[in-house]
C-alpha cells in the first residue's frame, strides 16, 4: 500500500543527488530518511489498526453465532419443556376421566 521499494528509495536520492548543492545533500538526504521513517510509522499503525478492527469483527460475529446458539438451544428446551408439560396433562386427564383420545 504504501512500500517504498529500494528502487524509489535510490531514485529519491540519486535526484536529490543531482538537484541540490553538494554543501546541503546531507540535509536532503536526512528530510528524506526522516520521510521515510513517518511513511513506515503511518503504514504501521494503519495496518495495526486494520487489524484490531478485523480481530474485533471476527469476535463480534463469533459472539453473535454463540449467541444464537444460546438462542436456539434455550427455545429447544422449552419447547420440549412445554411438550413434556402437554404429554404429562394429557396422560392426567386420561387417567382421571378414564377416557381415551381420538
Amino acid at each position: 500500500m504504501l512500500d517504498i521499494a529500494w528502487s524509489e528509495l535510490l531514485v529519491v536520492i540519486a535526484l536529490g543527488w543531482l538537484l541540490t548543492d553538494p554543501k546541503e545533500y546531507a540535509e536532503v538526504i536526512k528530510g528524506i530518511a526522516s520521510c521515510m521513517r513517518k511513511i513506515a510509522t503511518i503504514k504501521n499503525e494503519i495496518h495495526s489498526t486494520l487489524m484490531e478492527i478485523s480481530e474485533d469483527c471476527v469476535s463480534t460475529s463469533d459472539m453473535k453465532v454463540q449467541k444464537d446458539n444460546n438462542i436456539l438451544g434455550a427455545k429447544e428446551l422449552y419447547l420440549k419443556q412445554l411438550s413434556s408439560m402437554y404429554c404429562e396433562a394429557q396422560y392426567n386427564k386420561i387417567k382421571d376421566d378414564n377416557t381415551t383420545i381420538h
